[in-house]
């Protein structure tokens, strides 16, 4: 057998599409993303897997997850696109040079804050991804992050310190319907969103508190559980500086004070995205932070330790 006949190459489309399944989480959203069909999606999947000898997805009964060996390979496939991607970037033969889009983090309870208030202006230089603190967290180590302003969390690994550009702590509060009242001797009703620091906090200061609580609605979706307490279901907690319209701070005295929490704003150092960076980080800065702080990525090569400071749910 000859060399060309052994060597193999992976094409940039299916690692492509495989970055993008991870990232949107489905064959369908990845299609409607790539503007290919959901079988060429599925075919390109079970290719990769082919050409390099092992499953990257196992199927679970809540759908699919990303097995050892793919996130190995995840690892290395996005490596490989930045590089791509960077090349085509490349100044030269008349082509004007486009920086990626910021693919910023935001913890679900920051979203509707961040929207209503960061700068129009710097809206078409990211792509927002709005998530618990523990998902965005894994996508920053992972690569598909590349600002995260996000809650304390177990996902956060200990070669991240690096990444944080700032920190602080995020007053908490109980918050409720104007008209709810709890009935004597019933558990304290609670609405719980799955996946969320307000869940730790809630249960852990009830229980050190020996208060007898009860779970009365539950979703995946922050704004979901919102609306059950403007629908006077039960209690749940925000960040003190963010009570949703039509909800109250909850000040009876039988609600146990809550624990700060830290918040963290993360950048991941890297030489092609110092001014847009610069730019999207001031801006959640300022909204976010109370010191006012110099951003100076020229640094960035030198110390991976950001002269600013940072954010993350």
């Amino acid at each position: 057998m000859s060399d060309r006949q052994r060597l193999q190459n992976l094409p940039t489309e299916i690692i492509r599409t495989l970055i993008s399944v991870v990232e949107t989480g489905s064959h369908l959203k990845a299609s409607a993303r790539l503007g290919i069909s959901q079988s060429a999606v599925t075919s390109q999947i079970k290719r990769i897997e082919s050409l390099l000898g092992g499953s990257i997805f196992k199927k679970e009964a809540n759908g699919s997850t990303v097995t050892k060996f793919g996130f190995l390979v995840l690892s290395h496939a996005r490596r490989m696109m930045e590089a791509h991607d960077q090349m085509l970037r490349l100044r030269g033969h008349g082509h004007v040079y486009v920086a990626a889009p910021i693919r910023v983090g935001i913890s679900n309870l920051y979203t509707d804050e961040y929207l209503k208030r960061c700068n129009r202006d710097f809206i078409s230089k990211v792509i927002i991804h709005a998530d618990t603190s523990a998902v965005i967290a894994k996508k920053l180590a992972d690569g598909f992050i590349d600002i995260a302003y996000i809650f304390q969390n177990a996902e956060v690994a200990n070669d991240m310190a690096d990444f944080i550009v700032d920190e602080h702590e995020d007053l908490f509060v109980w918050t409720c319907s104007e008209d709810f009242v709890l009935n004597p001797g019933v558990p304290i009703p609670l609405l719980s969103c799955t996946g969320t620091v307000t869940d730790d906090l809630m249960f852990t200061c009830l229980s050190r508190a020996g208060l007898d609580y009860s779970i009365v609605f539950n979703s995946a979706d922050y704004r979901a559980t919102i609306s059950a307490a403007r629908a006077g279901l039960g209690f749940t907690i925000v960040p003190v500086h963010m009570i949703p319209d039509a909800l109250i701070e909850a000040k009876m005295r039988y609600l146990p004070a809550l624990t700060p929490v830290k918040a963290f704003l993360y950048a991941r150092p890297d030489a092609q995205r110092n001014a847009e960076t610069t730019d999207v980080l001031a801006d959640l800065l300022k909204l976010f932070f109370v010191k006012p702080v110099k951003t100076d990525f020229s640094r960035a090569e030198a110390s991976p330790v950001i002269a600013a400071e940072s954010i993350f749910l």
